[in-house]
C-alpha cells in the first residue's frame, strides 16, 4: 500500500462509480438500425423502438472522423438527416431515458435488399 495515492483513488472510484450508475439507469441500445440514402444527399435512419425509452439520440460523424461530431434527439423510430450523405458518413443511434441517461449507441448499417 506504500506509494498509493489514496485521495486520487477515491476520485477514480468515484468517477467509475457515477459512469457505471448512468449506464445502469440507461435504457437498452435500440436494434435494427438502418441507414438508407444512396444516390442521394439525405440519409433515412430507422430502428426499432426500446421499451421504456423516452427518446432517441442519433448521432453522426464523417467517415474519417474517430468521435461522434453530430447529434439529433428525436422521439420517434425515423429520421431523416438533410444534407448528410450516407456514403460519407457513419450514422448510430442511442436511447435516451426521461432523466437524461444515454444508452450504448447502436452502429447503423445498410438497409438490406429483399432477395429473389
Amino acid at each position: 500500500v506504500e506509494g498509493m495515492d489514496f485521495p486520487y483513488l477515491a476520485k477514480v472510484t468515484a468517477i467509475y462509480v457515477a459512469t457505471l450508475s448512468r449506464i445502469a439507469s440507461a435504457p437498452s441500445a435500440p436494434e435494427d438500425v438502418s441507414i438508407a440514402g444512396a444516390l442521394s444527399r439525405d440519409t433515412t435512419v430507422k430502428w426499432t423502438a426500446v421499451p421504456g425509452a423516452a427518446g432517441y439520440r442519433v448521432r453522426w460523424r464523417r467517415n474519417d472522423a474517430q468521435a461522434w461530431s453530430e447529434a439529433r434527439d428525436v422521439t420517434g423510430t425515423e429520421t431523416v438527416l438533410v444534407q448528410v450523405p450516407v456514403d460519407d458518413n457513419f450514422v448510430g443511434v442511442a436511447a435516451l431515458s426521461a432523466t437524461g441517461a444515454e444508452s450504448l449507441v447502436s452502429f447503423a448499417g445498410r438497409d438490406r435488399r429483399p432477395t429473389r
